[in-house]
């Protein structure tokens, strides 16, 4: 209800705990979180890819890292197309997960009002709060790992479009899906330096689509394969995007790892409670 959650944004600036969830394709993470700052994590892979199996290791998680401690509100990152009102329109990578009936579990188990995003667009609201948003108002989130993520926020708010769920860049054609080639979908099939170059040049070619479409100041790389993203890699990257580009004098976004690496989905999600 509005009193229930009015009363949680008010336990939270009184620096309460809250429970981040993030759910991806093959494993969950859960995270104790105070502000900026995760007490306990966990991370727990799925033994079965069934309704069951999934939702056993979310409850698993989550009793793992909440123990015997009180909890102001639970946000859950769901890798899925969310529309108006965060109806669920399609959860690719793990289409035996029910966001819905979850969230109704964990709601009377902890007996705390759980709110649902778009685990991409919940990362970037860590990265806004705590991050690059210290810097600029204006950038695109992309998290890589088994897919493509991503969440578009424009003077300080994600924008989801008129239709809600803006960002969906890994299912772009190039003319192949783009996380088909710039995932780790891609290294399961690619191997070596040269699968690593290859690599390098199908992210660059999103990212200078995603910069013809929206000119981002920042691009934030989060998601399971950001470790990739040192500096010979980037260099790889922003040179082949200066290669391709229509103009030297196109300016282009400076690119930059997450702060909180694989850990900004259970931060930005135990942010959700205090913003519904």
């Amino acid at each position: 209800t509005d009193t229930r959650i009015a009363i949680v944004k008010l336990l939270f600036l009184n620096n309460m705990l809250a429970l981040g969830i993030d759910i991806g394709a093959s494993k969950v993470a859960a995270a104790l979180v105070k502000s900026d700052r995760i007490l306990r994590n966990v991370k727990i892979a799925y033994q079965h890819k069934t309704v069951a199996g999934v939702n056993a290791a979310i409850l698993a998680a989550a009793g793992s890292v909440v123990g015997k401690s009180k909890i102001a509100g639970i946000g859950l990152g769901v890798p899925c197309a969310l529309g108006k009102n965060k109806k669920i329109l399609a959860c690719a990578n793990i289409p035996a997960l029910n966001p819905g009936e979850i969230a109704k579990v964990l709601g009377r188990t902890y007996r705390t009002p759980v709110i649902i995003e778009n685990d991409v667009k919940a990362a970037a609201l860590a990265e806004l709060k705590y991050g690059i948003g210290r810097k600029t108002k204006n950038f695109v989130f992309l998290a890589f790992g088994t897919g493509i993520g991503g969440a578009i926020v424009i003077d300080g708010k994600l924008y989801k479009g008129t239709l809600g769920w803006a960002g969906e860049f890994g299912h772009t054609k190039m003319p192949m899906e783009w996380e088909k080639i710039a995932s780790a979908q891609f290294l399961r099939t690619h191997k070596g330096k040269d699968a690593i170059d290859k690599l390098a040049q199908n992210i660059a070619v999103g990212l200078l689509n995603i910069t013809y479409a929206l000119a981002p100041e920042y691009i934030v790389i989060g998601g399971g394969l950001s470790s990739l993203c040192d500096k010979k890699f980037e260099a790889k990257v922003i040179s082949t995007m200066k290669r391709l580009r229509i103009s030297s004098k196109l300016p282009l976004p400076k690119i930059t790892r997450s702060r909180f690496g694989e850990n900004a989905g259970t931060i930005g999600a135990a942010l959700l409670p205090s913003i519904a």
